[in-house]
């Protein structure tokens, strides 16, 4: 075997792309280009397991990817992502299926480059291609890896100005909130962490319908779920007030793709009652999109929000939300 045949040995096919093995301390991980992974895992530690977990990404050179991995590492803006074993105790078999495909590679070794040396790559056509490069030549134009890794965002400052504003608007609606809790507090020393059954079941069909409609890409169904003058604290603009208004809000961001994916994860406790009349109420959720634009790229983003509600008879509809994005 070859030199050239024994480093081909260490590169898989990762969704579209590649991406070659490497062995650190007896555990072989995967390190590839980020516009391979099928979305962008969120960008903190608490993350859940499925907003980290790929399925059939991963296979042998040339084969069709049916190997599941978990992302360890991902930076959009350099281009780069490391791939590493699903989790061994909630996916055991696929664990197992990603252990025998690191086995049936040669992983390769990671030491500091020379100042100028040659390297091969291998092309799309699984051609070898000499080329001469020089380590202090090695510069990432960190807009284009941005439009490589997803070229339907605008900009990452865009992205930082959202998540101010945002932080603001949720510290102005928590004040808010938590001076309805203090004016309420004998009610809610009288409560436990339980909420009402009817109440709690109220909530959670008020989150299937919002995933429904968001999935179908319905404003109208959406909007329906808001009070006449209900307020939406969104990351991406001012305050919407009204459900109108509301309502064109959803119809121009569904015009950006199509919705694959939207799963709203209510808190336990909630909601809460708010008061003594017992029609208005507050919860959180955990939530998590993936939207695919009319390129093919996709976006996953995941964050929390806080809604106040009001009781329509047997309904809860939204009079306030306010939502933050943790990706």
């Amino acid at each position: 075997m070859t030199k050239h045949q024994k480093a081909k040995m260490s590169v898989i096919t990762v969704g579209d792309g590649r991406g070659f093995v490497v062995e650190h301390k007896h555990h072989r991980v995967v390190i590839t280009a980020a516009n391979c992974l099928p979305f962008c895992p969120p960008c903190h530690g608490s993350s859940y397991l499925e907003e980290r977990t790929y399925q059939a990404l991963l296979a042998p050179l040339g084969g069709n990817p049916t190997v599941w991995a978990e992302c360890l590492f991902a930076d959009p803006i350099a281009d780069i992502a490391v791939l590493g074993s699903p989790d061994n105790q909630e996916l055991f078999d696929q664990a197992d299926a990603y252990e025998a495909l690191m086995e049936s590679t040669t992983p390769i070794a990671i030491s500091n480059a020379s100042e100028k040396g040659q390297a091969w790559l291998l092309s799309l056509m699984k051609a070898r291609i000499l080329q001469e490069v020089r380590a202090s030549g090695f510069v990432v134009n960190t807009r284009k890896a941005l439009n490589k890794a997803c070229p339907d965002l605008v900009s990452i400052q865009h992205y930082f100005d959202l998540l101010g504003e945002l932080t603001m608007k949720m510290r102005f609606l928590l004040a808010v909130a938590g001076l309805a809790i203090g004016f309420t507090l004998p009610i809610f020393a009288q409560q436990t962490n339980t909420p009402d059954p009817k109440l709690r079941e109220a909530f959670t069909t008020l989150c299937k319908n919002f995933d429904d409609a968001y999935i179908k890409g319905d404003a109208a169904a959406l909007a329906a779920l808001y009070t006449e003058d209900a307020t939406l604290l969104r990351s991406d603009g001012a305050p919407i007030y009204g459900r109108d208004a509301i309502e064109q809000y959803w119809r121009a961001r569904f015009q950006q793709g199509r919705y694959i994916k939207h799963v709203s994860t209510p808190d336990q406790h909630s909601p809460h009652i708010i008061g003594t009349a017992g029609n208005e109420l507050w919860s959180t959720a955990h939530w998590i999109s993936i939207l695919q634009f009319q390129s093919g790229a996709k976006l996953q983003e995941s964050g929390y929000w806080l809604q106040i509600h009001v009781l329509e008879g047997d309904a809860l509809k939204i009079r306030v939300q306010a939502s933050n994005m943790t990706f």
